[in-house]
């Protein structure tokens, strides 16, 4: 079962959507996206994060033992081999991807833009922070 925390730690029920909302230790998406695909060999997620360097620094900050500890082992590595993370800098380049986001139907597969399998679980954290009020750009409508 998929889990917010290290292992041994309480399960998120079976879910075909979910919204998790609250503050959480950085590295919950982290465990959510590697213990979701641990569970089967095929999964794969994705997930969109508006700042590379905030993620890094907020990760580093909060010092995660689990990771550190099990981040190096062969089972961790095969998972976050299946793990795809994005950064969006701008409410545009979110809504780009968003919106094209779909499931590869054979025609044509370019490695570059292509993902090779569609994720079974699609995380966006913090993206609101994209969201926020100002006057750079168009507002924000995630559908």
């Amino acid at each position: 079962m998929a889990t917010l925390f290290p292992t041994p730690a309480p399960t998120l029920p079976e879910f075909r959507s979910l919204l998790i909302e609250g503050p959480f230790h950085p590295s919950a998406p982290i465990h959510l996206m590697l213990s979701h695909v641990a569970l089967e060999p095929f999964r794969r997620t994705l997930m969109l994060s508006p700042s590379r360097k905030d993620f890094a620094s907020a990760l580093i900050n909060f010092d995660d033992e689990w990771l550190k500890i099990h981040g190096s082992e062969g089972r961790t590595c095969g998972a976050s081999s299946r793990v795809d993370i994005l950064y969006p800098p701008t409410r545009a380049h979110l809504a780009l991807i968003l919106s094209m986001l779909h499931v590869h139907d054979g025609s044509f597969y370019h490695p570059k833009t292509t993902l090779s399998v569609a994720p079974s679980l699609l995380v966006l954290y913090e993206t609101s922070t994209l969201c926020a009020d100002d006057s750079s750009g168009p507002t924000c409508v995630i559908v």
